[in-house]
């Protein structure tokens, strides 16, 4: 018995380690790996690809929630706009919901605010190289 409690703590334990190592977001990944976050570098642009800077210009909202849809509505990734900004901000600002090295074309987002009910959805075209899209 006691054999058997060992193996099925050793089981849950492998499991809750695969859980949490597939469930961090990476902190740097290589040039090859478009729509999770690889720190902004205007200098050496991709062609074909943009970088997508999600802002607000009100604190009404407090921290909103970006979600990234490809043009068939699959799931991308998140980012959040901690902060607001009284005129478009370039593509990378500090406290922005940044997309990095984005295939161009049709974008679906969904954008919650954590303070009230308001929501943001629609789509987007990016086009190569910096675009912004203010939320309000």
């Amino acid at each position: 018995m006691k054999n058997l409690y060992l193996k099925t703590v050793q089981l849950i334990s492998m499991v809750a380690l695969i859980v949490l190592a597939l469930g961090c977001e990476q902190d740097s990944v290589s040039d090859n790996s478009p729509f999770v976050y690889g720190g902004y570098n205007d200098d050496n642009p991709t062609e074909g690809h943009g970088d997508m800077t999600f802002w607000t210009n009100t604190y009404n909202y407090g921290t909103i929630t970006v979600d990234l849809y490809d043009s068939n509505y699959n799931y991308i990734t998140s980012r959040s706009i901690t902060n607001y900004y009284s005129s478009s901000p370039s593509c990378g600002a500090s406290s922005c919901a940044n997309f990095y090295e984005i295939p161009e074309g049709y974008y679906y987002y969904y954008a919650t605010s954590d303070i009230t009910s308001y929501y943001w959805e629609n789509t987007t075209y990016i086009y190569e190289g910096c675009n912004t899209l203010l939320l309000y």
